[in-house]
């Protein structure tokens, strides 16, 4: 089996005015379709180092990089840089990289190299607590208004990033549109309040507040038969929460449910708060973004292995 390793250092800065990317080889036959390849490829890592805040000036690390002939990336011997917000977003980027298509490598089976990331230029600036929960509920503001106008775009702004590595934006996009351009829907959510913003919490360099709030929504039924509409009224209710509350309407084609859940608010350094649902935090499996502390008040039963 041909098997290639290609030994150089790409080094991958993150700047506040520009991006540089400088490479090194020490392999002086590295030929030019790899050499193609490869600034290909270190092109897309510098773009998406490039989004990511910096943290302290200086901090680097090192990472072995490989991607094989069907497009998949992995890496291996990650260092440290001894600062926790920083390591946390490299790993959070790498993972990132491990869930997306790359370009395939043709000429073997495999290429791996070593990168090297930084992070340049800046300057830490702490964060406020008073406008902390301000620019909390605003965003919170934003969400509830572009849930219940349907905005799509809106919502998914709001959504936190790092839900997207497991459930494609654009798959999440296509859904949501299809569920509210049905023609007869099953499901329409009429009124959302906030009844509890709990506090701000900071657990892995990272701040989190857990939201109560009550939904109030409508559940098509679309059915005739009076006693057809009761049992699945009958049955709706075994599928829902024991405190939620629902009201039968015998001549209406749909019954109102009001529930209680929770969603999580999520701030990473300077950036924005955003949103991931309780019903989400479920469905994703529990990701490893979520502290378990934070799942714990989710008040949702986890399986440990």
């Amino acid at each position: 089996m041909n098997k290639i390793f290609i030994s150089f250092i790409f080094i991958i800065s993150t700047l506040f005015s520009s991006n540089t990317i400088q490479s090194t080889y020490k392999n002086k036959k590295y030929n030019k379709q790899k050499k193609e390849y490869m600034t290909r490829v270190s092109n897309i890592i510098m773009n998406q180092w490039a989004k990511t805040k910096a943290t302290k000036h200086g901090l680097s690390a090192t990472v072995k990089i490989r991607i094989d002939n069907k497009g998949k990336l992995t890496y291996k011997d990650l260092t440290s840089s001894k600062d926790i917000d920083f390591d946390n977003k490299l790993k959070d980027t790498l993972d990132y990289f491990q869930y997306r298509k790359w370009p395939k490598y043709e000429y073997a089976q495999f290429i791996e190299a070593e990168f090297e990331f930084r992070d340049m230029n800046y300057t830490t600036k702490p964060i406020n607590p008073i406008t902390n929960i301000k620019q909390l509920k605003e965003i919170l503001n934003e969400y509830k208004t572009a849930t219940l106008n349907k905005d799509t775009d809106t919502i998914i702004s709001n959504i936190y990033n790092k839900v997207f590595y497991i459930y494609p934006k654009a798959l999440m996009r296509k859904q949501l549109i299809e569920m509210y351009s049905l023609e007869r829907p099953i499901l329409e959510l009429t009124d959302m309040t906030y009844t509890k913003i709990g506090n701000i919490q900071r657990l892995d360099n990272r701040y989190f507040s857990v939201i109560n709030y009550q939904q109030k929504m409508k559940i098509y039924t679309y059915m005739t038969d009076i006693k057809e509409k009761k049992r699945y009224f009958e049955y709706m209710k075994k599928e829902y929460p024991y405190d939620t509350i629902f009201k039968f309407y015998k001549n209406k084609n749909f019954f109102m449910l009001t529930m209680d859940t929770k969603l999580v608010a999520i701030k990473e350094n300077q950036n924005n708060w955003k949103i991931i649902e309780k019903v989400d935090v479920k469905r994703l499996g529990f990701p490893k973004f979520i502290p378990n502390k934070i799942i714990s008040q989710l008040d949702i039963r986890i399986n440990y292995p």
